[in-house]
């Protein structure tokens, strides 16, 4: 969270919202581009933006914990979504951030519902939703 804190703090002293800067740093595709922050594009973004206002560079380790702090699928690459997803999780409450879990886990569900034999309406009608979470810590 203080890392993230800080990111977001050096956003604000340049006057940006997280996604002008992730439009800012998103240089794939010829510099158009292509809705995705690998890690080498976050570290080079987060390097630029240091620079520009005369920060001390973030250490390789602290932009490693950066990324996995905002990319709840763990695929390394940051979409806009996931960035400001980041910046959403210092703010919230515990509560709150349980109620995000939960909305990542049926999403996801949602996304992978093609490759698996369970369907979301089955889960959500034969209770088995309801032990997954309460048996869950």
């Amino acid at each position: 969270r203080r890392l993230m804190n800080t990111f977001e703090f050096l956003l604000k002293l340049k006057r940006m919202t997280p996604k002008a800067w992730f439009k800012m740093v998103d240089t794939s595709q010829a510099n158009k581009g292509d809705g995705k922050l690998t890690p080498l594009e976050f570290e080079t973004g987060m390097a630029r933006t240091c620079h520009e206002l005369g920060a001390t560079l973030f250490l390789k380790h602290e932009l490693q914990s950066m990324i996995k702090y905002m990319d709840p699928n763990g695929d390394g690459d940051l979409s806009y979504m996931e960035v400001q997803y980041g910046f959403e999780k210092i703010h919230k409450s515990s509560l709150l951030w349980n109620t995000t879990v939960f909305n990542e886990f049926v999403y996801t569900l949602y996304l992978f519902q093609g490759e698996v034999s369970v369907t979301l309406r089955h889960l959500f009608f034969s209770g088995i939703l309801n032990r997954l979470l309460r048996d869950s810590p």
